[in-house]
């Protein structure tokens, strides 16, 4: 199976459709990851259109919610995926449901509260969690790849099938 066809059958949800969560998004669209979906309650705002590259005046003058911008505009880069906005504050009642089926989740928030929910949705489920974080000029980015309980995971079998974990 090529590389292509095994994104196709894959899923990511991306928390936050800003500055970090819009080129991740976009990215994992480009790269042909069947099915995407981007989270975020926020709306498009002039201040956000300087560093948030899936968002013009047109969304701003339309209070757009971000997440529907986003799906609108990356929908249109890749036919072969289906893109979902979830117009919605991630929160401990709702995570389950809205991530549920991810694959990966690509963490893109702006706040403590929502990182620490997603990250103990991937704890709970072993799913493989990326963040992200900038202030000003400054980023760092951290892939965090959990341990399966039969260490089976793609990331826990090294070269030659021996396993990265005793």
């Amino acid at each position: 199976m090529t590389k292509s066809l095994a994104l196709a059958g894959k899923s990511a949800l991306v928390i936050g459709a800003g500055g970090l969560g819009c080129p991740a998004a976009l990215v994992l669209v480009e790269a042909g990851v069947g099915r995407v979906a981007l989270a975020d309650d926020d709306t498009v705002e002039l201040t956000n259109l300087q560093r948030q590259v899936l968002f013009d005046e047109r969304d701003v003058a339309d209070a757009m919610p971000k997440a529907e911008a986003a799906r609108r505009r990356i929908a249109r880069v890749n036919s072969q995926v289906e893109v979902v906005a979830i117009v919605d504050d991630l929160n401990h009642r709702n995570i389950e449901r809205h991530a549920a089926g991810a694959e990966v989740l690509v963490d893109g928030v702006d706040n403590f509260e929502t990182r620490y929910l997603a990250n103990d949705f991937a704890v709970k489920h072993a799913v493989p969690y990326i963040y992200g974080g900038a202030v000003g000029t400054v980023g760092a980015a951290f892939a965090i790849l959990p341990h399966t309980t039969n260490n089976d995971a793609p990331w826990e079998t090294l070269p030659g099938g021996s396993r990265a974990t005793p």
